[in-house]
């Protein structure tokens, strides 16, 4: 069968109709298409505007860093330099200590009494010697105790044993 078309202006019409809407169709994926193009450009721009302010802002940071490296490098030798001062410190404290302790040792000494062992290990002394008699001993402790760095001088042992020789000798052993 035939297709026969009895109104002619309608296809005039569809066909016209389709020639708008193709036209509208092109205008709106050119428009679609600007419109995308310029957002990537858009886009793309502030992206190398924030690269390039990342690598101003980097630049500076870099310094600083290596800035904050080298005060930190500073600040552990000083640190080094204190602990060794301190170690410094002591030892002169405890060489001023020492002698002051010998000294009145060598002046507070009765006389016939005598040292045979004179030992400081860490801050502990010890003393072992011979005396004439107890009193001696019992005196020199009382001495030891007026000494200001001395702390709690104690009797650990007075030995007569060695009477029986006839020498009269008492050996002792003091700490402080």
């Amino acid at each position: 069968m035939t297709d026969i078309n009895l109104l002619p202006w309608r296809e005039r019409f569809h066909q016209k109709a389709k020639k708008q809407w193709l036209i509208g169709l092109s205008v709106v994926l050119i428009l679609s298409l600007f419109v995308l193009v310029a957002t990537c450009m858009v886009l793309n721009a502030k992206i190398h505007k924030t690269i390039q302010m990342n690598k101003r802002l980097n630049d500076p940071l870099k310094d600083v860093s290596g800035q904050l490296q080298h005060i930190k490098m500073i600040e552990y030798k000083k640190m080094e330099v204190a602990v060794k001062a301190e170690v410094f410190l002591t030892l002169q404290q405890e060489r001023l200590t020492t002698m002051t302790v010998l000294s009145e040792l060598v002046n507070r000494m009765p006389s016939r009494m005598y040292l045979t062992v004179l030992r400081k290990q860490d801050r502990q002394w010890r003393l072992e010697g011979v005396s004439e008699s107890f009193l001696q001993v019992s005196a020199f402790v009382q001495q030891l105790a007026g000494i200001s760095e001395v702390k709690d001088p104690k009797w650990l042992k007075v030995d007569a044993s060695d009477l029986k020789k006839n020498d009269g000798q008492h050996h002792f052993i003091i700490t402080f």
